[in-house]
This record gives C-alpha cells, structure tokens and sequence, in this order.
C-alpha cells in the first residue's frame, strides 16, 4: 500500500513537471518566467497611452463632412407637373451618371426643382461636388428660358445653428416679425456671427385678386 502510494505521487509529480516544462516553453509561459521584462511592457503601454491622450487633438465643434449636395432651381410661376417634366428630369437626367453617386431625390413643387444628391461616404467630396456642378452646367440649356439658373448648395454640419432663441409674447404675428427682424439686425452686428436667420415668422405679402368677369 505505501508502495502504491509513493508511485502514484512520483507518477502526479512527473506529469506536473512535463506540464510546467511546457508551459515554459509557450508564450505565456516565456513572460510569467520573464516578469521583469513584462512590467518593463506594461508600463511602456501604459506610458503611450498617456502620451497619446495628452497630444490628442481635441475640438469643441469638429468638422464633419456630409455627402450630400442640393440642386434648388427655381422657376417661377409654374406648376409642380410643369417643373417636373421641363426641370427635374432634366437635372436627374445628368445627375444619374455621376462617379461615386449613391443615390438621388427629387421634389416637384410650385416654382421651385429641387435634387437632393448623395455620394458614398468614401468618395472626395470636392471633386465630387465639382463633377454634379459641371454636370447641372451641362443641363442648363435644355431648361425653360425663364427658369432661373440651378444652384448646388453643399449640405454642411457647420451651417446648422449653434443657438437658436424662441420669441415668445402677447403680440400680434406682425409685431413678432417686426420684433424679430430688430433681434435679428443686432445678433448680425455681434462680432463672429456668421448668419441668423428668423424662421417661422408670418412673411407680408400682396395679393392681387382678378375679377374674371371683368377681364
């Protein structure tokens, strides 16, 4: 019995000799039995990691390019069907065949074309954009004479407004607008502002009501 017991202990501790010999001899092994030159590892990690968290550039408002381009032709006084069919087709129509083109939309309304253009977001977006001018230069002849002339407008994240105000009070809609108008002269005249808008205001407007019978 306690031979037995000794060869089975010399028999336990041959088989965890062979397993810690190959262990040594794997990659973990070669760093446990080399512990210094791991900490040595680490901390060099460890000291890049803060040196590229301090050289980091950092940016309150970082620019992001948006692929996407409108073409906004106006044409004054004619119907959806009629800018349709004599302006949008033909702006899809040399739009199509762009380099990089993802996909395009269109919107028909009265007097106004517009087509929304989308590039792959891998494509470069100034010679891209520069390609869908060239190409609505290309369209302009085929466009009714008293069409105004196409303009492509880049969509940008900058454009959109860092700070937008409501004008709220027991005035009448006109006397919001003149109110708003006055804000909007001096929010102009601060320096570094770039633009302001007034939006959802009543705009003035004159109607001229034609009796008919009377022509």
């Amino acid at each position: 019995m306690i031979q037995t017991t000794k060869d089975y202990y010399e028999k336990l501790t041959q088989k965890l000799d062979a397993a810690l010999h190959a262990e040594e001899r794997s990659v973990f092994g070669f760093f446990i039995k080399h512990y210094r030159f791991t900490y040595l590892i680490i901390f060099g990690i460890v000291l890049a990691g803060l040196f590229a968290v301090a050289t980091l550039p950092r940016e309150a408002n970082p620019e992001v390019k948006i692929p996407i381009a409108i073409v906004a032709t106006p044409y004054p006084g004619a119907s959806p069907t009629d800018v349709e069919q004599l302006v949008t087709n033909e702006i899809e129509d040399v739009v199509k065949n762009l380099d990089d083109l993802k996909k395009y939309t269109s919107v028909s309304r009265l007097g106004v074309s517009q087509v929304t253009v989308e590039f792959e977001a891998e494509a470069d977006l100034q010679e891209s954009f520069q390609k869908l001018r060239d190409a609505v230069d290309t369209a302009k002849p085929q466009l009714p004479s008293d069409a105004e002339d196409p303009e492509v407008v880049e969509i940008r994240f900058e454009d959109e407004p860092i700070v937008t105000y409501s004008l709220v009070g027991e005035l009448s809609e006109v006397e919001l607008k003149d109110t708003a108008d006055v804000l909007q002269r001096k929010f102009e005249s601060i320096k570094n502002v770039s633009k302001v808008e007034v939006r959802g205001a009543v705009e003035r407007e004159f109607q001229v009501i034609v009796d008919q019978t009377a022509l």
